[in-house]
């Protein structure tokens, strides 16, 4: 795996939010769905909606009802990444 540098690092958005639902998806069996609450200075900075969903294979570690109130880190980049690619694909087809 490779390193980034602390100028890179400190470009990144990284936010703490809460576990409010945690959930296997019907499709898997090591996969927990969780719908994260990252609060209002989070929605403001994005469409606004302050929660988002997020899976991890965290299944072999935890129970989904041991999640619940669970603080977690997200780097915004990853969650944002769906949008960047529905414009690239408008970009395409255009």
């Amino acid at each position: 795996m490779g390193t980034i540098s602390f100028d890179d690092f400190q470009k990144l958005d990284i936010r703490i939010g809460t576990v409010v639902k945690a959930e296997v998806p019907e499709w898997s069996h090591w996969v927990i769905k969780l719908t994260v609450n990252f609060g209002p200075s989070f929605a403001k900075a994005t469409d606004g909606k302050s929660t988002r969903i997020c899976f991890s294979g965290i299944m072999k570690f935890f129970k989904p009802e041991s999640l619940l109130t669970y603080s977690l880190n997200a780097i915004r980049y990853c969650i944002i990444l769906p949008y960047e690619r529905e414009e690239k694909e408008r970009e395409r087809t255009a």
